[in-house]
């Protein structure tokens, strides 16, 4: 039906449409993004991409490289704002995180080293959920909705499939739905608490 070019560009423009309202709300600070959290994303985003390009992933990595660069940019914009809501546990993750990564780029093996960034990226995950469980409404679940989508429209963009060029946007695919569970789990719980106590 579509051709991976045109597949590709649409994973991106997917992504472009739905940072502009999550920047926007950051910038007005109705959300409160995880500095950390993003960084981490941003870092093994381009290590991902620069897999996927490796392997000849085609326009089905395009995304991963593009998300990472505005992944770069919120977290220097969260930084900017001086609000981190940032916890020992959150430094634990981060330097583990931040740790993996000499293991990284001394691995040779390329399925070796893209589950290690795959779990170092699920890590950064961490920070988000902990803050997400205290206060879900400074949290877009419709970001997460969206990269989901993405991700799963740049799998049908691969040019090659395999482990891989797959593993980041799978894994991506899941973790955004556990944190759009998580977020409307806990509104949920919120809400009830809030009507509860009137």
């Amino acid at each position: 039906m579509f051709d991976k070019n045109t597949l590709g560009l649409l994973s991106v423009a997917i992504a472009a449409v739905s940072y502009v309202p999550y920047i926007r709300a950051t910038l007005k600070r109705t959300i409160r993004p995880h500095a950390f959290s993003w960084f981490i994303w941003a870092l093994m985003g381009l290590i991902g991409y620069a897999a996927q390009y490796v392997k000849d992933a085609g326009p089905g990595g395009w995304v991963t490289g593009f998300s990472a660069i505005v992944g770069f940019f919120i977290a220097a914009l969260v930084f900017q704002q001086g609000d981190h809501d940032i916890t020992r546990s959150d430094w634990v993750a981060f330097g583990g995180g931040i740790a993996a990564i000499p293991l990284w780029y001394f691995t040779k093996d390329p399925t070796a080293s893209v589950i290690l960034v795959t779990i170092i990226n699920t890590v950064g995950l961490y920070p988000t959920l902990r803050k997400s469980y205290k206060r879900p409404h400074e949290e877009m679940a419709l970001l997460f909705a969206f990269s989901g989508i993405k991700f799963l429209i740049s799998l049908f963009a691969l040019d090659s499939y395999s482990f891989v060029t797959m593993i980041t946007p799978v894994t991506s695919l899941f973790t955004n739905a556990g944190t759009i569970i998580l977020l409307l789990w806990r509104r949920r719980v919120l809400r009830r608490r809030k009507k509860a106590a009137t």
